[in-house]
């Protein structure tokens, strides 16, 4: 069997899946021991939060949602992104493989709505979403093209 070899973090070595339910099991159980919290602290500095505090700055700088459109955060992770960005539109749909990522305190705004799934195989009709965000998921998926045609696939056209 072929086993795809991802990145580890910080050059810790090399992650391999055989297939997406390996992928979903390591991710679930990632955040069955609490997920990305922890992160990479040096000098009592977590460096790690810093940086996701960041990236999450610069894609809503970047995605400007405005309070008609739909949506999609595409590889959510805990939702703290989405989070930020329901009050902004009308609704927002978060997707993660790791059914567990979202934790239950992240679901309170009425117009966001987590959904476990993989981006590489999104269930969403043609054209249903506005814009879509993916903050730090391809690096995480098995095939990042895959994953790639079907945001582009359920992205409105001019999204």
């Amino acid at each position: 069997m072929k086993r795809t070899q991802l990145s580890g973090i910080l050059g810790r070595g090399r992650l391999q899946f055989a297939d997406n339910a390996a992928v979903e099991r390591y991710y679930e159980d990632k955040y069955r021991q609490g997920g990305y919290e922890a992160g990479c602290v040096r000098f009592g500095v977590n460096i790690s939060a810093l940086y996701h505090q960041e990236r999450h700055r610069a894609a809503l700088r970047f995605l400007r949602p405005a309070g008609h459109e739909v949506i999609l955060d595409a590889g959510c992770g805990n939702g703290r992104l989405a989070v930020q960005v329901a009050p902004l539109c009308r609704s927002i749909v978060a997707v993660d493989i790791a059914g567990n990522a979202f934790p239950d305190g992240n679901r309170a705004a009425p117009n966001l709505r987590f959904e476990k799934m993989n981006v590489e195989q999104l269930t969403f009709p043609d054209a249903t979403f506005d814009q879509a965000v993916s903050v730090e998921t391809l690096e995480h998926v098995l095939h990042s093209g895959r994953a790639l045609e079907e945001l582009h696939r359920v992205i409105k056209p001019g999204g």
